[in-house]
């Protein structure tokens, strides 16, 4: 039943531009704030609203190019593309949402509304960056406001100066290589049970950062794309 959902998914994003399915904005029942930055890339992406992401969207004259969930705690839209699923299911709507994307090919994922609110959700939705780079594509969250998305092994640009970030480890230990930090991140090792990669500063507009050992997560204003 769940694969056969996600085939008419596919089938009712067709008419979304193939170029925009290399990117996808997720939209979830979180808060957010459409900042030019987002607005600009709902413009150039496949969108999927997951079940009352649409009514947030909804509220902001914003219509998504499909519509996906369990819709309990909305009733499903009339005017866009549906791909209704059981309330009972092994799957939060995020999830299956950025499923679609995947499924659709998208490789640059932007989960809006997933964090704030609910802790156990935001914290929850760590899980779907992990779940992205598992299937090869890159992600990131974000309310609008400020962007989490997970360290990569290859040098990510993080700057500009001034830029505030905090990397939180998400695995025992977490090792990391950095250049153009206030405090340099070469040769330390970051445990989960510290704080002592929180609230960093950016010097220098061309830094960056790269995972050497372990996993962790980056949190710095958005907008931001992994390079």
């Amino acid at each position: 039943m769940v694969g056969d959902a996600v085939q008419d998914a596919k089938g009712a994003v067709q008419a979304g531009n193939a170029v925009k399915r290399l990117r996808s904005v997720v939209i979830l029942n979180g808060d957010f704030q459409v900042s030019p930055g987002l607005a600009a890339e709902m413009e150039n992406a496949l969108v999927i609203a997951a079940d009352g992401g649409y009514r947030r969207l909804a509220r902001r004259g914003i219509a998504p190019h499909v519509v996906v969930g369990d819709f309990d705690s909305a009733a499903p839209p009339s005017d866009v593309a549906v791909v209704a699923y059981p309330v009972e299911k092994d799957e939060t709507d995020g999830e299956i949402a950025v499923r679609t994307a995947l499924s659709e090919g998208a490789r640059l994922i932007t989960i809006v509304g997933a964090m704030g609110g609910r802790y156990d959700m935001s914290f929850g939705h760590v899980a779907l960056l992990r779940y992205a780079a598992r299937e090869g594509a890159e992600a990131l969250l974000t309310d609008g406001r400020q962007a989490a998305l997970l360290v990569p092994r290859h040098r990510m640009a993080v700057g500009p100066h001034g830029r505030t970030l905090s990397i939180i480890p998400l695995t025992p230990r977490a090792r990391l290589q950095s250049a153009g930090l206030r405090w340099q991140l070469d040769g330390v090792t970051l445990r989960w049970d510290e704080m002592r990669g929180n609230s960093n500063r950016v010097v220098d507009d061309a830094a960056w950062i790269r995972l050497v050992a372990g996993q962790a997560l980056a949190v710095m204003p958005y907008p931001h794309r992994p390079q």
